[in-house]
């Protein structure tokens, strides 16, 4: 039963809360009823597909993945382009990256998400606790400012993303008839460290007592996580800076894959050393 406020003409109200489907009702007052009145319910835009396409730092030889959801996790360096697909078209996307300005984008015929706002990206960095200035070692990273464009049609788009350091993001929809998503999810962005190379030399061990016409025989090993582009053997005479020893001393040195091991003679009467010196590699 529903109060009915006096009239005339006598009035009834009704609120029905958080209508998620199609409703139909009618009103009954003693021997009369109303016609049948129908909700249609239009539901709100929402991302029903994410998927990411990882290309990895051309040094580390690691093929491109494709790899489904919004969260992101890789080696720093890899750029992560997101294919995004929503439930409806959409007239705007907003897309955030930690407490960054937001970008948002607008749709341009025929395929292309233009930058209205947001041109301008926004580190926030930790503050020391005596003066309160930025330091070196509490300033962030700076992030790249947003893409002018992003290739996409009304009901997708596509974002790049350089992994540099961890994070979030969030994307905030609004579709064509001024709806926006219920409850927008927030990602995570883990960057993956890559830690420096380990090398070493392996033969000799030890620190030596040469003429300038022995032959020594060296041994290196070089290991990284990820991968080595470069292997150099470097030399030095007496505070002389580091030069590269040659190839043709050395032999070719493999670079790629996650390791790498060399043996060589090294015959420093080739060398045209006049003693006596200090030699360092």
């Amino acid at each position: 039963m529903l109060p009915v406020r006096p009239g005339p003409p006598a009035l009834v109200e009704h609120t029905f809360h958080e209508v998620n489907a199609p409703l139909l009702f009618y009103l009954l007052g003693g021997d009369d009823r109303s016609p049948r009145i129908l909700i249609n319910v239009i539901p709100a835009p929402e991302l029903i597909e994410i998927v990411g396409t990882y290309r990895y730092p051309p040094y580390t030889g690691l093929p491109d993945r494709i790899i489904p959801g919004g969260d992101v996790r890789a080696l720093e360096g890899t750029r992560v382009d997101l294919a995004f697909t929503c439930s409806t078209e959409l007239n705007e996307i907003t897309f955030q990256l930690d407490d960054d300005t937001p970008a948002r984008y607008t749709f341009e015929a025929p395929n292309v998400w233009r930058l209205e706002s947001g041109l301008r990206s926004q580190a926030s960095g930790i503050r020391t606790p005596d003066t309160g200035h930025l330091t070196p070692d509490t300033l962030p990273k700076p992030r790249p400012p947003h893409p002018g464009r992003l290739v996409g049609t009304p009901k997708t788009f596509q974002r790049p993303l350089v992994l540099r350091q961890r994070g979030t993001y969030q994307v905030h929809l609004l579709d064509r008839n001024g709806l926006t998503e219920l409850r927008p999810e927030r990602y995570e962005i883990d960057v993956i460290a890559d830690e420096p190379p380990i090398a070493e030399i392996t033969e000799p061990r030890r620190d030596l007592v040469a003429t300038p016409r022995a032959s020594l025989h060296v041994g290196l090993r070089a290991t990284d996580d990820f991968g080595l582009a470069e292997v150099k053997f470097l030399h030095a005479v007496g505070d002389a800076k580091p030069s590269t020893l040659t190839d043709h001393i050395t032999g070719p040195i493999p670079q790629k894959g996650l390791s790498s091991a060399q043996a060589f003679t090294w015959d420093l009467s080739k060398m045209g050393f006049k003693p006596p010196l200090r030699l360092t590699y």
